[in-house]
């Protein structure tokens, strides 16, 4: 049964599955290991009465590479990472160019964002 489309997670927000009720870690139960795209993950699930979901979270760098949805204790839905790679990268790459300077900006409608300076 897919889930409906007002409680689907939003596909291009890989942290859409913090922002459930289901994400509560509290609830979460160790359901074991699992594979996912060849990587060794650790299987948390917080299910209940048949509704719930399961995290299957990397276990070398914690983090999900699958999250299924669940609905009348069957799969609803669920989101997937395939061909995750975490490779060494140089400090060099994050270099500025030659004459870059670093300026502050203000962003006054971003949520946690300083305040905007006060003008004389």
């Amino acid at each position: 049964m897919p889930a409906q489309k007002e409680q689907a997670p939003d596909k291009n927000d890989p942290l859409a599955y913090t922002r459930s009720p289901d994400w509560n870690p509290a609830k979460f139960k160790d359901a074991g290991q699992a594979t996912v795209d060849g990587k060794k993950c650790r299987v948390l699930e917080a299910l209940a009465e048949g509704k719930g979901v399961k995290f299957y979270v990397w276990e070398e760098y914690g983090f999900p590479l699958k999250v299924e949805y669940y609905e009348n204790g069957k799969p609803a839905d669920a989101m997937e990472y395939k061909n995750v790679a975490v490779n060494n990268v140089p400090d060099s790459v994050f270099d500025l160019p030659a004459g870059v300077q670093i300026q502050g900006v203000n962003l006054p409608n971003v949520p946690g964002a300083a305040p905007p300076p006060r003008q004389p």
